[in-house]
This record gives structure tokens, C-alpha cells and sequence, in this order.
């Protein structure tokens, strides 16, 4: 009785009869699932997609991004949100939708900004460890062709005299802010060299 005193219950409900089959049930109980504990196969954490690796560093890069246009001198500096839109399923059960499908909206660019001369700048952000930028980095393949980021930037240089364009290339902890368009880096296989980004950069 010795081995359940401990067990009897707060509100005096006597504990239940052990005799030795009971006995030998709870130790061979508490073997099974000391044995399973032991001899069970450590889990992996899992390790992140690729994609959200490039998701957190496109994110870091945006921050390291604004905080260089501000530095410059700007006024403001945001990030251009995803716009998603989400269209419900004709096909319904109980009068409710069986699901809803988002449609993502590209955004024109990464960061709108306001310098102090009140030019509204339009920037893609671009994080980069590797010492060339190519120009398969501002080109995205979608559903139904090809998506051209630089399209966006002249683009929005075409608009008004007094906006600005801005590639931003974040590698590691520096940041080399580039006026659109880059001399020589306008049509595939051409690339910038990051000792050229940082003589050409307009953050000094």
C-alpha cells in the first residue's frame, strides 16, 4: 500500500484495491513507456523553405533599404504593401463557399519615398550577398509569361519631370543606392559589379 498512499484522493476517496497483478501491470507500463521515451528517433526540426529564406531576407533588406533613403535625406520612406484580393468559389455547400482563392496584386516597386526637394521616388530593393547584381535578378517568371521589374522603374520616370528611380542593392551590412537608369545595366546578360555600386551609389 505503501506505493499509492500518495495516490489516495483529496477529497478522501480511499485508493483501489493493488494486489500483485497490478503490481507488475504498472511497472511493466512505466517500462514500455520508458523504452519507447529512450529508443525514440529524435525530431528533426524542420529546417525553412528556400523561399521563406528569401522572404525574410527581402524583409531585412526593405529595412536596410529605408533606412538609407531616410539617411539621404527623405522625408518618408514606406514599403509598397501586396495587395490581395480574395474571390470566394461559385461552387457552394449549405450556401457556404467551399473555399476562397487570394489573387495577388504585383506591386509597382518595393519603396515609395518623398525626397526633400518633394520628388516622389518609386525604389526596388534587390539583397544581394554575391559580389555581380545580374539582370535575371530584376526578372520574375509568372503564371502566363514574364514579369520585368525594371519595367516599373522607367515606367515611373516616364510619368513627371520630378519624380526618381532607385535601384537599392543590400549586401550584407552595406547598402549602395543606385539612380535609375544604371549606365550599362539595361538588357539581359548584363550585371553591376558591387565595386562599381559602391563608386556609383548616390548614399555616400
Amino acid at each position: 500500500m505503501d506505493d499509492w498512499d500518495d495516490m489516495i484522493d483529496p477529497h478522501g476517496v480511499p485508493p483501489r484495491q493493488v494486489t500483485d497483478a497490478t503490481k507488475i501491470n504498472v511497472n511493466f507500463g512505466e517500462q514500455m513507456t520508458a523504452m519507447k521515451q529512450h529508443y525514440a528517433p529524435a525530431q528533426k526540426k524542420k529546417k525553412p523553405s528556400q523561399g521563406k529564406k528569401n522572404q525574410a531576407a527581402g524583409k531585412a533588406g526593405e529595412k536596410d533599404a529605408v533606412a538609407s533613403l531616410l539617411k539621404m535625406g527623405h522625408l518618408r520612406a514606406d514599403p509598397i504593401p501586396t495587395k490581395r484580393t480574395y474571390v470566394f468559389a461559385q461552387k457552394a455547400f449549405n450556401g457556404q463557399p467551399l473555399f476562397r482563392q487570394a489573387k495577388m496584386e504585383r506591386a509597382k516597386g518595393d519603396i515609395y519615398s518623398m525626397d526633400e526637394n518633394g520628388r516622389l521616388c518609386l525604389s526596388e530593393v534587390k539583397s544581394h550577398d554575391k559580389n555581380t547584381l545580374p539582370w535575371g535578378m530584376l526578372t520574375r517568371r509568372i503564371a502566363g509569361g514574364t514579369y520585368h521589374q525594371s519595367e516599373n522603374l522607367d515606367g515611373h520616370i516616364a510619368l513627371h519631370p520630378r519624380v526618381s528611380a532607385f535601384l537599392i542593392w543590400v549586401r550584407g551590412k552595406e547598402t549602395a543606392v543606385l539612380q535609375w537608369p544604371v549606365q550599362g545595366f539595361d538588357k539581359p546578360r548584363t550585371s553591376i559589379k558591387w565595386s562599381d555600386a559602391l563608386q556609383w551609389r548616390v548614399n555616400k
